[in-house]
């Protein structure tokens, strides 16, 4: 077996694949006594007898240095309206009748 640039790559790739570091990930929290607050509005209509409408309000107080409350509230509406009833559905005859 030869060995080529492009297989090296694979076995580095491969190699590097198969060792495992440490990450440190975590949330951003806020500075002690800082406030981030975002309200947020959507509605969609398709047309007059559909409204969907979502009001949103995201707050987030930094505690301490470390440490973040959080509280997001969410209220949704939905509507519709309908022109007229449905028609009612076509009476069947009895199975007998049919069956003869």
């Amino acid at each position: 077996m030869r060995i080529t640039k492009n297989r090296i790559i694979v076995i580095a790739v491969m190699a590097s694949s198969m060792i495992s570091n440490y990450c440190f990930a975590g949330a951003w929290t806020l500075p002690e006594g800082k406030l981030y607050d975002k309200a947020s509005v959507n509605k969609y209509t398709t047309d007059p007898d559909f409204t969907d409408m979502n009001l949103g309000n995201y707050i987030e107080y930094g505690l301490t240095d470390d440490v973040s409350l959080v509280n997001s509230i969410y209220y949704k509406k939905i509507r519709i309206l309908t022109r007229s009833p449905a028609p009612p559905l076509p009476q069947q005859p009895p199975a007998s009748r049919i069956l003869k």
